[in-house]
């Protein structure tokens, strides 16, 4: 504890071991500690954020103590306020102190915690580990990236299909690049079994930030894309894609047909080596 008063200090040491009394801090502050309004703090990155101390008459000493500034004071007041004009350092996310110092409690202390959130500056979706069209039936990863957001733990992913949300996740911490404070990258992944139904649908996904603020944050969407499915017919087999060597299959097989045909008209057998009266018998 900072000396503010050496030699009264020095005193009532003295006399609070003459007497063998032990008292702690909160012991001698009990319905004297500082009050601060509002008790915690959200605030968005780049924002404007201030916060009042106040006690119930005036005091010797009072000040806050911030990670990014060190300890203000002022003397023999009853309040006092603390002000940021732009919380951009992110060492304010372990909180700043109000403190009070007299000469008959000590120094007596409260914490104001403080949340900083940042609105991701992209969010973006894709099925991982794949390009073209899907098979129906196979399972894929869907994968969102949001980058550029504060805090990740608070961040839940929105899944959508067109326009209608069908799942919603957390981020697991060993998804999160970064320090998991501050101004972090995450990567949330969904896998789910390409289906018919999914073929010209439109996914996408979001990041909403779980806080309790005074204004609204907005949920920030990603892009959309567009999935293609193969996928069988009754009686039939898979939709053949340009570029697919069972077309040429398809191809061929269609250029013998026709040659048949053709040779079936002309007047050619298909049994050209039988005798003659064994053709007329089948009625060639």
């Amino acid at each position: 504890m900072e000396d503010l008063f050496p030699s009264q200090g020095i005193f009532w040491m003295s006399l609070l071991m003459s007497f063998n009394l032990t008292l702690s801090d909160e012991d001698l502050c009990v319905g004297l500690k500082p009050v601060i309004v509002p008790p915690r703090l959200v605030v968005q990155y780049g924002e404007s954020a201030s916060a009042t101390c106040s006690v119930p008459q005036p005091i010797g000493v009072m000040g806050w103590k911030t990670p990014a500034e060190g300890a203000m004071r002022e003397y023999n007041v009853q309040s006092l306020q603390w002000v940021a004009d732009r919380v951009t350092d992110w060492r304010l996310e372990s909180g700043v102190s109000c403190f009070t110092a007299s000469e008959e409690h000590g120094e007596c202390s409260t914490h104001l915690p403080i949340t900083i959130y940042k609105i991701p500056e992209s969010v973006t979706i894709r099925v991982q580990q794949h390009t073209g069209p899907l098979l129906e039936g196979e399972r894929y990863n869907l994968e969102c990236e949001a980058e550029g957001v504060a805090p990740v733990r608070n961040v839940t992913v929105l899944w959508f299909r067109g326009g209608q949300m069908f799942a919603q996740s957390r981020i697991p911490p060993y998804s999160i690049r970064g320090y998991q404070s501050g101004d972090d990258t995450f990567r949330n992944i969904l896998t789910f079994t390409a289906l018919r139904l999914d073929h010209g649908a439109f996914y996408s996904c979001a990041a909403r930030l779980d806080l309790n603020t005074s204004k609204p944050i907005p949920v920030t969407r990603s892009n959309s894309i567009l999935l293609e499915v193969l996928f069988k017919t009754r009686g039939q087999d898979r939709t053949l894609e340009a570029g697919d060597p069972r077309v040429w299959k398809v191809i061929l097989l269609g250029v013998g047909m026709v040659m048949m045909a053709v040779l079936t008209v002309v007047g050619y057998s298909i049994y050209p080596c039988l005798p003659r009266e064994e053709q007329a018998t089948r009625g060639l």
